[in-house]
C-alpha cells in the first residue's frame, strides 16, 4: 500500500527527505509546503505555505523536514490546531536498527542513511538524526532535537528539548545538553552543558548565551 505525503519545508533538508522517500515504495510524495519557496522543487509542486496547510481539507501526512530545531518546533507548534494532521516517522533503509534492541522512537522522526543505534534509546516526537550519526546505548534525546551528518553520541548522553548538535561533533558518555543549547560542528563535548548555551571547540567551551 502507497501512502501520500507532505513535506514541510522546501529546503535542503526537505530534499534530501524527498531524495529519501523516493527510494522508499510505501510512500508517494505529493508536495511540499514551505513559507518561502514556490514553484516547483526537483519537479514536485510546492502546495502553498504552513497557513495553507492548515487550510488543508481531510486529514492528511506530513514529515517537518527543518533542521534548526527552534524553527521546526515553531512549526509544529502552529500547525497543532489542526488536529488531523498525521506525523510519519521516517527510517532509511540503510539505518541500522535491530529488532530485539530496546529502542523508542516518537512521532515525526527522522532516522538517515549510514545511522547506527544501538540499545536503550529514546528518540522523542520530531526528531531528526541525519546522515551517519552514531546513538549509544541508554542515550536520550527529548523532543525536536536535531544531530547533523556525522556526530557521535555515546552511551548515556541525554539531549534536552531542541538540541542542535552540529556535523562531526561528539558528546562523550554521560553528558547533558541543556534545552535550546547548540554544539558546534567538530566539537567534542565532555561536560554537562547549561540550557540555551553555544559551545564550540576541543574540548567545547562556551561561546555565547542566547534566548
Amino acid at each position: 500500500m502507497v501512502s501520500e505525503i507532505y513535506i514541510v519545508g522546501a529546503g535542503g533538508l526537505g530534499r534530501e527527505v524527498l531524495a529519501m522517500l523516493q527510494g522508499m515504495p510505501t510512500w508517494k510524495v505529493v508536495g511540499f509546503y514551505d513559507d518561502i519557496k514556490t514553484g516547483e522543487i526537483e519537479n514536485i509542486s510546492v502546495a502553498g505555505t504552513i497557513s495553507d496547510l492548515l487550510h488543508h481539507k481531510g486529514s492528511c501526512c506530513v514529515v517537518v523536514a527543518i533542521g534548526n530545531p527552534r524553527v521546526k518546533q515553531m512549526v509544529v507548534q502552529r500547525l497543532s490546531i489542526k488536529t488531523d494532521i498525521q506525523y510519519a516517522t521516517l527510517i532509511h533503509p540503510q539505518a541500522t536498527l535491530y529488532q530485539h534492541q530496546s529502542i523508542y522512537i516518537g512521532h515525526g522522526v527522522i532516522i538517515g542513511a549510514g545511522v547506527r543505534l544501538t540499545t536503550g534509546i529514546r528518540l522523542g516526537n520530531h526528531v531528526l538524526l541525519n546522515l551517519n550519526c552514531t546513538v549509544g546505548h541508554d542515550a536520550i534525546l527529548s523532543d525536536y532535537c536535531s544531530v547533523m551528518p556525522g556526530a557521535h553520541l555515546a552511551g548515556a548522553v541525554l539531549l534536552k528539548e531542541a538540541v542542535l548538535i552540529g556535523s562531526a561533533a561528539s558528546v562523550l558518555n554521560g553528558v547533558s545538553i541543556g534545552t535550546g543549547s547548540i554544539v558546534g560542528s567538530g566539537s567534542v563535548v565532555t561536560r554537562g552543558v547549561p540550557e540555551n548555551t553555544t559551545v564550540v571547540g576541543v574540548p567545547a567551551r562556551k561561546l555565547s548565551v542566547h534566548r
